[in-house]
């Protein structure tokens, strides 16, 4: 299989946009408990799909918005997973501001995601969500967690990603110029 190029985007810290073919969400999606057929060559359900991964391919989080079956009318997080170092919550919080900004703001009821209790090995499942705003909302058919995220604290969430973004770009470009200074001070105590 060929790997498709990534879009690169600093906008949304580490995520960079991908797609449904991605070998290295295969490989994390194919580690989810929720994953239904392991080895499958796609892991996004049909309809509108934003899939975000990390550089390293490390991450994954894929947002959805089509035909629901249980009435609601919002973004999905239908798939999760992280091995990176980056902190969960903080994965998520920026892909709520990627979602936001390319798909613009959720609908009625706003966004959510599904959590089965029953294959997770916490005492609190959910945890990381929650730490990213979320809530429990209720239960589907099927007994899993229905979580969610109301507008206000979403919006409060980009502010605080807005800000880390500015830091991140700050520190990137000093960083860059350290770099620089040194090898120009490298290279003129060479030269002397």
């Amino acid at each position: 299989m060929i790997q498709i190029m990534l879009e690169e985007s600093a906008a949304f810290g580490p995520w960079v946009v991908t797609n449904k073919g991605d070998i290295a969400c295969l490989t994390l999606a194919d580690k989810h408990y929720s994953r239904q057929t392991v080895g499958a060559s796609q892991f996004c359900r049909p309809g509108k799909n934003l899939v975000l991964r990390t550089a390293a391919g490390d991450a994954v989080i894929v947002f959805w918005s089509g035909i629901r079956d249980d009435g609601l009318d919002a973004y999905e997080i239908t798939l999760f997973r992280n091995e990176s170092q980056f902190l969960s919550s903080d994965l998520i919080k920026w892909g709520l501001a990627a979602v936001t900004k390319l798909w613009g703001h959720p609908p009625t009821d706003q966004i959510i995601t599904y959590v089965n209790p029953d294959r997770i090995q916490s005492h609190n499942p959910g945890y990381c969500i929650k730490k990213a705003g979320f809530y429990i909302a209720g239960t589907s058919k099927r007994g899993l967690l229905r979580m969610r995220i109301d507008k206000h604290i979403r919006l409060l969430n980009i502010y605080e990603i807005e800000g880390i973004q500015k830091y991140w770009n700050t520190k990137e470009a000093a960083l860059k110029a350290f770099e620089e200074r040194k090898y120009i001070k490298t290279n003129s105590l060479s030269s002397s």
